[in-house]
């Protein structure tokens, strides 16, 4: 089965167990190298020490035997003849050099004026070496490690070899011994993390399975108790967070399907009603009454219709993230929204207008789209609730230090200061009944403002009506 990276204990144990084999291998690496430090040092003393020794050994031999040999020239009338016999001291010699573990016995030869004296057993006839003091040469097509001392005075050479393989070995073998609980404590060092990690775990188990049982309607919060870790806290407080805002929005969603059934229940049975009325009916004048009712009746509820879908395109989303936003320029749109709302202000013989700066334009950072909307529910709400032969002015001007403002001005009957609050419900329509609205265009603008994160106020208009008016912070403001 292919591993899931995806998986927090997945990622753990390859992060752990890939620092740990890498700490591992440095530390092997540095005893490594310590250890074939140290070997280095050690044996080239050892190799030191047995050339000191022999060449203490040989200078002193020398003497000895050069002193027997003055004797005997005295004695023999100054012949001279060399009885020295050296190769008879090889074996006890050999002697002081053992072989034990980590160390084979060296080879040596003794050279006196160019002159092979004494070499063990397994030493060549020829000079190991020409160097003083230690060098590394081949001796037989092995390498080997060399020491050669002088005394100059007796003119004595000794030169003592050791093969490098011991060396070797011996760090071989303890750089092994290293490896081997790094080997051994790995799969272990696994199968701990494995279960540490899934221990802990268990909360985020335990957080899923209690979002998991839960129902669509039950939305109460998670419990957040002594056993959930302070990492796994935020989470489920995110989760709570979610859960308390689907419930408000499930709530909202509620309240408006009841009250949007309930608004068109009754331009529907409106409809009904004329049309059983025009179909039962006499004469003319009777019908045409009737169709026209029909006719408006269908109006009002495609306008309401109209209106339930702009809110519910606006509603799901709780920011304004995903609405694009452009710099638009306020006095064009509102210009054509003016236009827009022309044909109704005509059919109620209701002055229109538009009061901007034309050599100055007005700027917002907004969505286009949104604002359309905005202002043609403000002018649609201003020219429904205006009586015949009134005037409504739309007005867009600049804020000091930046941003702008949209106004909107009715000489309707205008609304009292603690009635203005609930303007912003949904299919709230004051005190008119006749009005042809449906009581959502406040609500419509409302969340637009909030999405632009705007403000919007509610005032007495020099007109005598309503002033309603939505100011829009330049894009340093936020």
């Amino acid at each position: 089965m292919k591993p899931d990276f995806r998986s927090i204990r997945i990622r753990l144990l390859l992060v752990l167990l890939s620092l740990f084999t890498a700490a591992s291998l440095a530390l092997i690496a540095s005893i490594h190298w310590k250890t074939s430090h140290e070997a280095e040092e050690i044996y080239d003393a050892h190799l030191a020490r047995v050339g000191h020794l022999l060449l203490g050994l040989a200078v002193h031999e020398v003497k000895e035997r050069e002193k027997e040999q003055a004797q005997e020239r005295e004695r023999d009338g100054g012949t001279e003849r060399d009885r020295f016999n050296y190769e008879e001291e090889v074996e006890e010699l050999e002697r002081l050099f053992p072989r034990q573990e980590y160390a084979a016995r060296p080879i040596f030869q003794i050279w006196r004026h160019g002159r092979l004296l004494m070499r063990s057993s397994r030493a060549p006839r020829e000079p190991l070496t020409t160097r003083l003091g230690l060098s590394n040469h081949d001796v037989e097509g092995a390498p080997w490690r060399i020491f050669e001392e002088r005394e100059p005075e007796r003119g004595v050479e000794v030169m003592v070899a050791e093969k490098t393989t011991v060396r070797e070995e011996m760090i071989h073998e303890i750089s092994m011994q290293s490896v081997y609980p790094a080997l051994i404590a790995l799969p272990l060092l696994a199968l701990l993390i494995w279960v540490a990690v899934g221990r802990g775990l268990r909360p985020l188990a335990r957080v899923a399975e209690e979002v998991a049982t839960r129902s669509p309607k039950w939305l109460e919060p998670v419990p957040l108790d002594r056993h959930i870790p302070s990492e796994v806290v935020p989470l489920v407080g995110r989760i709570n967070g979610l859960l308390e805002r689907l419930g408000s929005a499930l709530e909202r969603e509620r309240r408006f399907t009841a009250d949007a059934s309930h608004e068109l229940r009754t331009p529907l049975a409106i409809v009904k009603t004329q049309a059983q009325v025009a179909r039962r009916a006499t004469d003319k004048e009777t019908c045409s009454h009737a169709l026209n009712q029909i006719l408006a009746g269908v109006d009002r509820t495609t306008h309401l219709v109209e209106q339930l879908l702009t809110i519910a395109r606006l509603d799901p989303d709780g920011d304004s993230q995903g609405m694009a936003m452009e710099s638009i320029a306020l006095d064009a749109l509102a210009a054509e929204a003016v236009a827009d709302g022309t044909p109704l202000a005509l059919e109620k013989e209701i002055e229109l207008g538009l009061s901007n700066d034309p050599q100055r334009q007005v700027t917002a950072v907004a969505n286009g789209g949104a604002l359309k909307i905005l202002l043609r529910n403000l002018i649609d709400n201003a020219v429904r609730y205006t009586p015949t032969g009134g005037e409504v002015e739309v007005a867009v001007e600049p804020l000091q230090g930046g941003g702008a403002r949209l106004r909107v001005d009715d000489s309707g009957p205008g609304v009292p200061a603690e009635a203005r609050g609930r303007l912003f419900e949904r299919f709230h329509r004051g005190n008119r009944t006749d009005s042809y609205g449906c009581g959502l265009g406040l609500s419509i603008v409302q969340r637009i403002v909030e999405l632009h994160r705007a403000a919007i106020t509610l005032e007495d208009s020099p007109l005598g009506g309503l002033r309603v008016s939505v100011e829009f912070r330049s894009r340093a403001d936020g």
